[in-house]
């Protein structure tokens, strides 16, 4: 009875998102990311298999507007990712 509790409790998992696994991703666009990192938007992005919705900055001359393919170049620390038009 002992090893099957043991094993029971490495099945366990703790369902945290690392957000350092969003570098590369592929999302669209939510919310229209303003310009020149003038303001945030919001992206959907598909990160250990859960779709999740972030904050997004750009350093694109033009907005990035919603519906737009993005991917995703960097993270800052306040779990917002820097993305690029894709």
């Amino acid at each position: 009875i002992g090893y099957l509790f043991y094993g029971m409790t490495k099945l366990q998992s703790s369902g945290n998102i690392h957000y350092d696994n969003c570098i590369g991703k592929y999302g669209e666009v939510y919310l229209t990311i303003p310009p020149n990192k003038q303001g945030k938007g919001k992206v959907t992005l598909k990160v250990q298999e859960r779709l999740i919705e972030v904050n997004a900055l750009t350093y694109d001359e033009k907005p990035i507007k919603s519906g737009d393919n993005i991917k995703v170049i960097d993270i800052l620390p306040d779990h917002t990712v820097i993305v690029e038009r894709f």
